[in-house]
């Protein structure tokens, strides 16, 4: 037996506490939190995109390169084209660009940026593929210990931001 939604005659209907707004409808609700939502995402992404200055064993060129890799693996087109102008304002050659979209580790880069690019490939399609080779093939290129751990909370924080994004674009019906 279904429960009527209609109040029992002679009762006000429910009201939000004091200093709560009623909520109009979810979509706006969901909109304020889109807007709120991405200006906090874009304050994380100087953190992890850009680094700390104690982590400069991870050049800009290849911090940017990592997170366009992500991205695109990500296939959301906001967030490729956002890093694809990121990566172009670091002074990324059309090369390696093309080797990104391309997939295909490009032996005409140099080998450590084929070793990043190769771990974000795995990262960002799925943790759990991830190996102690992999990390060993960073070592072998240079990355430090932090330099690592650097580059993986950048590759986890491009695959948060297209979950993210791509749920407030359904939420908004884009």
């Amino acid at each position: 037996m279904q429960q009527s939604r209609e109040q029992p005659s002679g009762e006000a209907p429910p009201t939000a506490p004091r200093g709560v707004r009623p909520i109009v409808g979810w979509l706006d609700v969901a909109g304020a939190a889109a807007t709120d939502t991405r200006s906090i995402v874009r304050d994380h992404e100087r953190f992890f995109v850009e680094g700390s200055p104690t982590e400069d064993g991870v050049s800009a060129l290849e911090r940017q390169a990592a997170a366009f890799c992500a991205a695109v693996i990500n296939r959301h087109v906001a967030l490729v084209d956002h890093y694809h102008a990121r990566l172009k304002s670091v002074g990324a050659s059309k090369r390696l660009v093309n080797a990104i979209e391309r997939a295909d580790g490009s032996p005409d880069l140099v080998p450590r940026m084929v070793a990043i690019l190769r771990y974000v490939r795995v990262l960002a399609d799925g943790p759990r593929a991830i190996r102690c080779s992999h990390f060993r093939l960073l070592q072998d290129h240079g990355l430090e210990l932090t330099d690592i751990v650097a580059l993986t909370r950048l590759i986890t924080f491009v695959n948060y931001q297209a979950g993210l994004l791509a749920g407030l674009d359904l939420l908004q019906g884009a």
